[in-house]
């Protein structure tokens, strides 16, 4: 019994050192390739919230594929109109 303790520890360890190896070799632009994933992914988030503030109004397709091609470098911000004026339908009532 003691001895396949010993075992199961030692491949614990064997598995944790392993584990902080793959971490700490990672290369970084795996890491920055995450980072942009969330960018986009607020960014695209954000146009949802902009799309249910401003219903029929706001273009939220035209928003999330800018999103994509800037890769999330710019965020929408629904409280200033101003800057989503590109995203606004033009309606003629």
């Amino acid at each position: 019994m003691v001895g396949s303790r010993k075992v199961v520890v030692s491949a614990l360890l064997v598995l944790s050192v392993a584990l902080v190896l793959a971490v700490l070799l990672l290369p970084p632009s795996a890491s920055a390739a995450v980072a942009a994933n969330r960018k986009v992914s607020i960014c695209i988030k954000n146009c949802g919230q902009c799309k249910k503030m401003y219903t029929d109004y706001f273009n939220g397709g035209l928003c999330g594929d800018f999103c994509l091609q800037t890769e999330g470098r710019f965020i929408p911000d629904c409280n200033r109109p101003d800057i989503l004026i590109p995203f606004f339908l033009q309606r003629l009532e």
